[in-house]
């Protein structure tokens, strides 16, 4: 039996997807990479400032009417200590469908503006007790976005996206993925996605509630060059909403600024600018 190297991939669901972003007034298209927000933890409570931190980069989103969005993941908590329900720290009892109701109540108006989702650590804990117990009406967060924009990307459990991004005349390739492993170094995944995905501009990855970009520039022989020519390849991590709690501290835990990430693809040159939502263009 004879098989290729193309009929295995084409087996295990590898695919890139295309989509264009519209330009602002300066030809640049906007993203902003937002994760890790883990609704249903008491501190999302409407007097806090974990939650006024959120609705800030809802507003700042809704305002600008050509940014984008990707969800990186572990948008809800999702513990479950028993089935359709988790414990909080202040020892409730919250139905799983309250917090999806709270997170679709806080950012439902922009799901249209969603153009990939990737599924977070906490968000499998989901998929295992429906296949424990056999539940259904679980809240799916996926469907409301699919019905506000059936275009968005949106992952597999523990796989990422690859996606094709058209900003004007420029094309940037990225990786998405929510992220895995305990290590908190944050170029440490960065690094093992540019050793497997060749060609790709940047990478975004959560999980460690850190905001991170570095560049990891290589000389790119082509196949026409006559010199070879610099190309930029940006690893970025997308931070987080959720504040230093006591199990970060406990693990000790990088401590994070509170905020997650919008990156710009310029339109007319090959040049992208990763920003702190909160620190560099709200606050």
């Amino acid at each position: 039996m004879s098989i290729t190297w193309q009929e295995y991939l084409k087996e295990d669901a590898l695919e890139i997807y295309d989509v264009e972003i519209p330009l602002n007034n300066n030809n640049v298209g906007e993203c902003v990479f937002k994760g890790d927000e883990h609704f249903g933890n008491p501190v999302y409570d409407e007097t806090k400032t974990p939650m006024k931190i959120v609705k800030a980069q809802r507003d700042y989103v809704e305002k600008n009417e050509h940014i984008r969005i990707v969800s990186m993941g572990d948008e809800l908590e999702l513990i479950s200590k028993r089935p359709q329900k988790h414990i909080r720290n202040s020892g409730r009892e919250m139905l799983m469908a309250e917090e999806a109701d709270t997170y679709c109540g806080v950012w439902g108006e922009s799901f249209y503006k969603m153009i990939g989702k990737v599924t977070g650590n906490h968000e499998l804990r989901l998929t295992r007790e429906i296949d424990r117990f056999g539940l259904t009406g679980f809240p799916i967060i996926d469907s409301e976005i699919e019905k506000a924009n059936p275009d968005c990307v949106i992952s597999d459990p523990e796989r990422g996206i690859l996606l094709r991004i058209k900003a004007g005349d420029e094309t940037y390739m990225g990786y998405f993925s929510h992220g895995t492993g305990s290590s908190t170094s944050p170029d440490y995944y960065v690094k093992r996605v540019f050793n497997v995905f060749e060609g790709i501009d940047f990478c975004a990855m959560g999980h460690i509630h850190q905001t991170f970009s570095h560049n990891y520039p290589i000389l790119d022989l082509g196949t026409r060059y006559k010199n070879p020519r610099r190309k930029s390849r940006i690893g970025i991590r997308t931070g987080t909403t959720t504040p230093y709690l006591a199990y970060a501290e406990n693990k000790l835990y990088p401590i994070a600024e509170p905020s997650n990430v919008i990156v710009s693809f310029d339109g007319t040159k090959k040049k992208m600018r990763v920003d702190r939502l909160m620190q560099d263009r709200i606050l």
